[in-house]
């Protein structure tokens, strides 16, 4: 059963008077979308691996990464002066969000990037954000509430991953953000666009999966969590569909399975004693520990 990694902030709350505690956020609905029908594990990473060994150590015994949604990025991620309409952000959680995609390349690990998770997918990229699209587009139809999601329709590439995984051409999407890639990163591919033509979703050439040496990720600018229905949860589905293909190539490297080295000896041996009806178990070994006391009395 593959395992997938979902990216979070940090939040620091009063549990009571005086006493704080600090929390790891991530919406339900990232955890809840794939659940039924896609038979997979979640598990949530830490915001604060900002550094490549700590990625390395969040993602050995994974097998996808969904980089969720959040505050703005510092724009000196993306070598950008601040716009006075960038919100403040964790600068912490950036750097560790994309050292955790770093990783994951460098892996052939798939990724799905939603809202602020496509924009890391962007910036990891070398690609650049419009930081206040009203400023840029003349409306807000991407954020047209503070308080709600908006809605609006997204036109996709026919010929993409994200179209065949929707089995739509056109969509309509929950939105809420104010920022959106300008200059597109290097090997990314846009296939989505609003009407105002603001790129909505992005691919590597990977994404269609069963391509071996070709890194799968995928990136959608609106907020699939937050919709009801089989068009809203195929992103999910795909994620989990390259996990499930990368799992199954690990399994067949042991230098990169996640199970290599202990782990690995550790699920053989368990493997052996469960294939043998005749295995010691703990509850046999015990028992006999008992006898052999009892006959030393």
């Amino acid at each position: 059963m593959p395992a997938i990694g979902v990216t979070t902030a940090r939040l620091t709350t009063e549990y009571v008077e005086g006493f704080s505690l600090e929390l790891l956020q991530a919406r339900s609905p990232y955890v809840e979308k794939f659940f039924p029908a896609d038979d997979v594990t979640v598990h949530l990473i830490p915001g604060i691996g900002d550094t490549a060994e700590k990625a390395a150590l969040y993602l050995r015994r994974l097998d996808g990464l969904l980089v969720t949604g959040g505050s703005d990025i510092n724009p000196e991620a993306y070598r950008a002066p601040r716009d006075p309409a960038t919100g403040r952000g964790d600068a912490q959680r950036d750097a560790a969000e994309l050292a955790l995609t770093k990783e994951a390349e460098r892996r052939g690990m798939p990724v799905l990037g939603i809202c602020r998770g496509m924009q890391i997918l962007n910036t990891h990229r070398e690609g650049t954000l419009h930081q206040h699209l009203p400023d840029v587009v003349g409306t807000d139809i991407h954020q047209a509430s503070s308080t709600r999601f908006s809605e609006h329709p997204v036109t996709l590439d026919e010929g993409s991953a994200l179209a065949r995984a929707t089995g739509q051409s056109r969509v309509t999407v929950k939105t809420y953000h104010h920022q959106g890639i300008k200059d597109l990163g290097t090997g990314l591919r846009p296939v989505a666009w609003a009407e105002d033509g603001i790129i909505e979703a992005v691919e590597t050439s990977g994404a269609k999966g069963r391509q071996p040496g070709k890194w799968a990720a995928m990136g959608v600018q609106w907020h699939p969590e937050a919709g009801e229905g089989d068009v809203h949860r195929a992103p999910f589905t795909w994620l989990a569909e390259r996990a499930r293909e990368y799992e199954r190539r690990a399994a067949g490297h042991p230098t990169r399975s996640r199970y290599a080295g202990q782990g690995a000896t550790l699920r053989t041996a368990l493997g052996r004693r469960a294939a043998s009806p005749n295995a010691a178990s703990p509850w046999r070994a015990h028992q006999r520990f008992i006898q052999r006391r009892g006959a030393a009395q």
